[in-house]
């Protein structure tokens, strides 16, 4: 008997399948669900496992993952298997899974129908763990009826897990009926909890006797049990080397990124370095640049100063000789203008003289 692995034991998984067309059904049928709840480490074991019955099939599958995995937005019937519920100690082996019955029109949000308790998960440590053994769940509908049966350990020791009437409350009786069109699809979803859920086989008949008339024990014998425990086996061995390698690249890719922060530390700190160094260098520089270069200024300065008072007394002397050498010319001029002026009035005096005497 084969398996679909829907998740492995890793967190925060989805998986499922789903009938790739609709089927018509009556007002009766009935199925046989096998699968499979397992893993190695029980205290970490958890989330859920269900079983879709409903018109809108993968549409329901989006982001919102909080209803089993799919959105709320359903109509139809939904068995769901889950380990956490209130009353749970941590050890999926002690802890009974629980098994519950939703309905939904479509429009309101899912209304569960009755539940059961039923130890269902299987230790893969065990020495007596084989892989042919499952769990099974049987459900028959008649009418507004469904009754749901389960055999924890899949050795045709049937309980009843629950009896409800009350479908037509929920699903009332319509020109279409819901399971007039019905996709069926399993759905897995693990969290920080994480599990192998598997499943097996999932027989739909349209007779609500036929799933437990014509059901057959699927046992392959001793030697089935054996290659299918060999495979199982390696199928651990591969999955426990992922996990190594995956630790191994986490740990590899933390050691890288402390490292990057070291070398950004670092590189930090030799900068602030340098620029302090580079800092007190050119303080030292421009401390010498002004010792040697104030006397040189300084002289440069005096020396500048010498020749241009030198000048300045130089030309304070041309200017002097030059302002006593036109004088004696200004004199000279003076005189003549002065004996020229005498001479004219004396000759005025003769002509106003003359002028008298004659006119």
């Amino acid at each position: 008997m084969g398996a679909v692995a829907l998740t492995q034991p890793q967190p925060y998984e989805l998986g499922y399948v789903w009938s790739s067309k609709a089927v018509k059904m009556d007002d009766e049928f009935s199925f046989e669900f096998k699968f499979r709840i397992s893993g190695s480490k029980r205290h970490e074991a958890g989330e859920s496992l269900a079983i879709f019955m409903v018109k809108e099939g993968m549409k329901i599958v989006s982001e919102d993952t909080s209803f089993y995995g799919t959105n709320r937005n359903f109509e139809g019937l939904v068995i769901a298997v889950t380990t956490d519920h209130p009353g749970t100690k941590g050890d999926v082996t002690m802890d009974p899974q629980k098994i519950t019955l939703y309905a939904s029109d479509g429009k309101n949000a899912p209304i569960e129908l009755g539940s059961c308790l039923r130890i269902l998960f299987y230790d893969e440590n065990r020495d007596d763990f084989v892989p042919s053994h499952a769990s099974t769940i049987r459900m028959t509908y008649k009418q507004g009826r469904i009754v749901m049966d389960i055999d924890p350990r899949n050795t045709q020791r049937w309980s009843r897990c629950l009896a409800n009437g009350k479908i037509s409350d929920v699903l009332p009786e319509s020109s279409e009926m819901w399971y007039e069109s019905l996709i069926v699809g399993i759905v897995a979803k693990t969290g920080e909890k994480r599990t192998r859920f598997e499943a097996m086989t999932f027989k739909l008949y349209d007779k609500f006797r036929d799933a437990s008339e014509l059901a057959s024990p699927d046992w392959n014998g001793a030697e089935g049990d054996r290659a299918l425990k060999i495979a199982h086996q390696l199928e651990h061995m591969l999955f426990e080397v992922k996990d190594s390698i995956e630790q191994m690249l986490d740990q590899l890719g933390e050691k890288a990124l402390r490292d990057i922060q070291r070398i950004e530390a670092l590189e930090a700190k030799l900068s602030n370095s340098a620029f302090v160094m580079m800092e007190e260098r050119l303080g030292e520089v421009e401390k010498r640049l002004t010792t040697v270069s104030t006397p040189i200024v300084e002289a440069r300065v005096k020396q500048v100063e010498m020749r241009a008072n030198h000048r300045l007394e130089h030309f304070k002397n041309q200017t002097n000789s030059s302002s006593k050498a036109w004088l004696k010319p200004f004199f000279v001029i003076l005189g003549i203008l002065t004996i020229f002026a005498f001479y004219s009035y004396r000759e005025y005096k003769a002509m106003n003289k003359w002028n008298k005497n004659y006119m």
